[in-house]
């Protein structure tokens, strides 16, 4: 009997150990189980927490970069707008020193044109005159040279034929002397009577034919201005 008993507990304790070792396993699980949702629930919140934290960093950073470019356009736009205004009066005003030298280069251009063509113009019809004037005392002269000459053959003529005749020489006399021939061989060696040279402005000393003087490409007096050339005594 005693074997039995002891048996008997053997297999009962045997027994409750292996209850006891399930209940322990089942309870250390379960508690195990508890443990790991909550570490993990714990663990989600503050991985949540710090994801909050982050998009927040990461939100401040964005905004405050957004905040950064849109001032740092408008300061290089107030800046641009500056400088632009800026090269825009220096442009303008450069601009205006240009055209106001251009007028006035083409201003006093065209008074100094205005005033070649006036000086050419005196210059080239105080010459003309002058020109004019000599050649009619040199037609003059050359007129009564050769009247006073014709007139001379004509009268030894007359005395040959009166001699031939007969008749007195005395009776002849010379014929009158016209008032062309008043300038004799003797006075074309003289110069001829011309201007003073303080009545023509820019001449100096003129002689009877006067050398005409250099005349530039771009001289105003035109061939109406002569009156159809250079006019001829009678």
């Amino acid at each position: 009997m005693a074997e039995l008993d002891s048996r008997r507990a053997e297999a009962l304790s045997d027994s409750a150990k292996v209850i006891q070792r399930q209940i322990r396993r089942h309870m250390a699980r379960k508690k195990y189980n508890t443990m790991r949702k909550s570490s993990i629930h714990v663990q989600s919140m503050w991985r949540g927490k710090l994801a909050c934290k982050l998009l927040e960093k990461m939100r401040k950073a964005t905004a405050a970069t957004k905040i950064q470019k849109y001032s740092r356009g408008y300061l290089a736009k107030i800046a641009y707008e500056k400088l632009k205004f800026a090269a825009i009066v220096l442009q303008t005003a450069s601009r205006t020193i240009a055209a106001r030298n251009d007028f006035i280069y083409r201003r006093q251009r065209r008074a100094a044109i205005m005033i070649q063509c006036c000086w050419r113009r005196h210059r080239d019809y105080a010459y003309f005159k002058q020109l004019k004037k000599t050649s009619k005392v040199l037609q003059c002269r050359l007129k009564g040279k050769f009247a006073s000459s014709k007139a001379q053959r004509k009268f030894y003529k007359k005395l040959k034929g009166k001699e031939g005749s007969g008749r007195p020489i005395s009776d002849l006399t010379p014929p009158p002397r016209s008032l062309a021939s008043s300038v004799g061989a003797g006075n074309l060696d003289r110069e001829p009577p011309t201007r003073s040279p303080r009545l023509i402005r820019g001449w100096g000393h003129q002689s009877v034919t006067p050398t005409p003087p250099p005349r530039s490409p771009m001289s105003s007096v035109g061939t109406g201005e002569l009156d159809g050339g250079v006019e001829v005594a009678n």
